[in-house]
């Protein structure tokens, strides 16, 4: 049993050395805990003549809880516990251990987390000072000196929130005195109930001036829905023109021909009764469908110029690195100053400036990597590669918005992930991501639309 502590308590605290932003100065909730503990029976001494009724000694506990990830929490405690024994001996009535101080680290891992019940499992290091106190005809008697001791302990229990900031904990673990030269070495059983509050902050509501997608109200259907164009402007159709050599060749050769036809038709034979004694009308003419081809002309220049200023954008990308960016600071901000600086990016996302957004964020996401708003970057950064079709970087960037210790995106990032996972036809992880957000996030808008997407799958 004490090799399987160890073991989850490793594997518990593994977590915080990967955790992206994890500060031990920034604690995201403080709460208090009612503490009961018992020695087991089990390690008395052998033939100590106990009482057959289990007393159990009351205790308090206040702590600091860190939530690393969306599975990994810890917390750091301190308070006092008692253990209180009853002796079938004449005129010894009882005695209680008094734990203080004590000090308590625990590493805990939820299997899945919901809005309204969470597990967990937990292992944790005890380390305290204790003194007896021997009840006998009235009378207390207390050691001259206090003994310290450590212990190990693992154990599990659940989260119920109450609120947004406030939610109930409730928890058991066996203790395993490590330090005693008793024999055999003390055990006890500990059984905590309290409620934690989290601090302003560190657990925010969504940016009210953000678009949300990838869903709205009336696109379910497809994944296309979600980027798709009302109608085509005329500059994009120009655009997508200068990428089509073939159609665009035809349709400059149509146009020509179509100018080459009417010039010659000024100069038909055919034609001169209609156009005789009339030089100023054919001359006006020709003027005309001059001006238009020049017209013509002109605007494929400017098209031109607009391709190539993105293809250096594009340039700049290239190998997913992102340096300064014209307008951003890649600097540490403020948060007025990182609030300005992201709503002009995320407005290059409204705008369908995909490639300018990405560099965008990722400058911002560089100068300021433990920021708030730093996993929303990376989702908007998804959001575009997702909106240029490159779905392998989209889940490649949703994937790390969940490795975040908190994020406002994290449903949002589950359900892109599972759509863009369908566009590539990879359907085992679409269904695994639709899963893990109707398990962790039930009362997440988007999980009755992860929900009808599992039952096409």
């Amino acid at each position: 049993m004490k090799r399987l502590a160890i073991a989850v308590f490793i594997v518990c605290f593994s977590g915080l050395v990967f955790a992206k932003g994890f500060s031990i100065t920034k604690p995201d909730a403080v709460g208090g805990n009612l503490v009961g503990m018992t020695q087991d029976k089990a390690s008395y001494g052998k033939g100590t003549p106990l009482e057959d009724e289990l007393i159990i000694g009351p205790g308090v506990e206040f702590f600091l809880k860190y939530d690393v990830s969306p599975r990994f929490f810890l917390t750091l405690g301190t308070g006092i516990n008692t253990v209180n024994h009853s002796y079938k001996i004449p005129n010894f009535e009882s005695s209680r251990t008094t734990f203080i101080p004590t000090f308590e680290v625990k590493a805990a891992y939820k299997p899945w987390s919901g809005n309204k019940f969470s597990p967990f499992l937990m292992a944790g290091l005890y380390g305290f000072g204790w003194q007896q106190t021997i009840k006998t005809d009235d009378t207390y008697t207390y050691p001259e000196n206090r003994a310290y001791d450590g212990a190990m302990f693992i154990g599990g229990g659940a989260e119920i929130p109450i609120n947004e900031k406030v939610t109930f904990m409730a928890s058991g673990d066996l203790r395993f005195v490590i330090t005693s030269d008793a024999d055999p070495q003390p055990q006890y059983w500990a059984a905590k109930a309290g409620i934690s509050y989290r601090l302003p902050g560190r657990e925010g509501p969504q940016l009210k001036d953000e678009i949300e997608y990838p869903l709205g109200d009336d696109e379910l259907a497809s994944l296309d829905d979600l980027f798709k164009d009302s109608g085509s402007s005329g500059e994009f159709d120009d655009l997508d023109a200068l990428f089509a050599p073939e159609e665009a060749s035809g349709d400059m050769a149509a146009s020509s021909g179509g100018y080459d036809d009417e010039l010659n038709e000024l100069f038909d034979e055919s034609s001169d009764v209609a156009y005789s004694g009339n030089a100023q009308t054919l001359q006006n003419r020709i003027q005309k469908l001059r001006q238009e081809m020049d017209d013509g002309f002109q605007q494929i220049q400017q098209l031109e110029s607009k391709v190539e200023e993105n293809e250096k954008v594009i340039a700049a990308l290239s190998g997913d690195v992102a340096g300064d960016y014209v307008g951003i600071s890649s600097g540490q901000l403020s948060n007025q100053e990182f609030k300005v600086q992201y709503e002009q990016v995320l407005q290059k996302v409204y705008s369908k400036k995909y490639p300018e957004a990405i560099a965008g964020f990722h400058a911002l996401m560089n100068g300021n990597p433990n920021h708030k708003l730093a996993s929303n970057c990376q989702y908007w950064i998804g959001e575009c590669y997702n909106a240029l079709g490159d779905y392998s970087k989209a889940i490649q960037a949703f994937n790390t918005v969940m490795e975040y210790r908190s994020s406002y995106k994290f449903d949002d990032a589950l359900i892109m992930t599972g759509l863009c996972s369908m566009k590539i036809g990879d359907s085992e992880n679409a269904r695994k991501k639709f899963q893990e957000l109707v398990n962790r996030y039930p009362d997440s808008e988007y999980a009755p639309k992860a929900m009808r997407y599992l039952g096409r799958l």
